[in-house]
């Protein structure tokens, strides 16, 4: 279509009286049906600045690209389209294929965890529902796509495995006695230490013996089982009944009132240190330290002060009591 003219008054020179050069409205309706567009010098500065103006008599026509969605009947079962995976909800994954809604995925929720919002996949169309309106995809070669991806996941986690600790446990075999001390204890087991670079997980009949023993108390050991290969053993406590018989179990979290203080040791650290040291005072949970230091190793003995119960979260955090 032709644009219409563009006529720019002559720019005042007084600029307070800028709102003169505004044509009456009776003015404004002839020019404009006579195809012609009047606006204020101001304005038409202000236009010019952000389009092109056309001189008068030229026809300008305009273009803009626009994506024009496709109806579900100009589709065909078997055709191959470019999918984009748009909505993970509960009742399936939802794909745009350039239609006039989105289609369904059809495949296994495992086989859908392993794709991303957003990504393109080349996809075939397996059904459609005109009378309610919908359709149905299937991903070309789904099942190879999510190999690749799980091994390249698996070989993301490989593990560096400990050398000195692989060394260390060549000369062990199972039934083979040991004497060491309880080196540490969280809520995934208790390792001890036997003065070398492997630390042994201790193994029980009863998991709530084994969060009886004392970090740091000297135990006997025999060896269970031995992983060469990871640099890994366990072994169990000799006759463990008779060391902890008498000691208490461990307190509830409700039981802890804020102030109080503890003598407790690191249980776990995550790697990030400054944000993921955990403190075993002898709890059902271990404590969450804030403002830890660095340096802290697994192990070590502190001395800590409750400072937050959360009994309805079931956590509680402490902080470093300075002796």
């Amino acid at each position: 279509m032709a644009r219409k003219h563009v006529i720019i008054l002559p720019r005042s020179s007084n600029q307070r009286q800028r709102h003169r050069l505004v044509p009456p409205l009776g003015l404004f309706l002839v020019l404009y049906a006579s195809n012609t567009f009047v606006m204020p010098s101001l304005v038409g500065h202000h236009i010019k600045s952000k389009t092109s103006l056309y001189a008068e008599g030229e026809d300008v026509t305009e273009t803009t690209t626009v994506t024009i969605k496709k109806k579900l009947e100009e589709f065909k079962v078997g055709d191959e389209v470019d999918a984009v995976i748009a909505a993970k909800q509960r009742f399936g994954t939802l794909c745009h294929i350039n239609a006039e809604k989105r289609v369904m995925l059809r495949a296994s929720r495992k086989h859908c965890d392993w794709l991303n919002l957003g990504e393109r996949v080349k996809a075939k169309i397996e059904e459609i529902d005109l009378e309610k309106r919908q359709a149905f995809i299937v991903i070309l070669d789904l099942e190879e796509l999510v190999q690749n991806r799980k091994k390249t996941k698996t070989t993301k986690k490989e593990q560096t495995f400990d050398p000195q600790a692989v060394e260390a446990v060549k000369g062990m075999e199972a039934g083979q006695a040991l004497s060491g001390r309880v080196a540490y204890k969280n809520s995934f087991g208790v390792w001890a230490d036997i003065g070398s670079a492997v630390k042994p997980k201790l193994v029980f009949g009863d998991k709530l013996l084994g969060y009886k023993l004392r970090v740091g108390e000297e135990v006997k050991l025999k060896v269970v089982d031995v992983d060469t290969a990871k640099g890994r053993c366990s072994a169990e406590v000799e006759d463990i009944e008779t060391l902890v018989a008498g000691r208490p179990g461990q307190k509830e979290i409700s039981t802890l009132k804020v102030g109080s203080v503890h003598n407790g040791h690191v249980a776990l650290i995550s790697k990030n240190r400054a944000t993921g040291v955990r403190v075993d005072i002898g709890c059902v949970k271990e404590g969450k330290l804030k403002k830890p230091h660095p340096v802290y190793q697994r192990g070590q003995e502190v001395k800590v002060k409750v400072v937050k119960v959360d009994l309805e979260k079931g956590r509680f955090g402490l902080e470093i009591v300075s002796e």
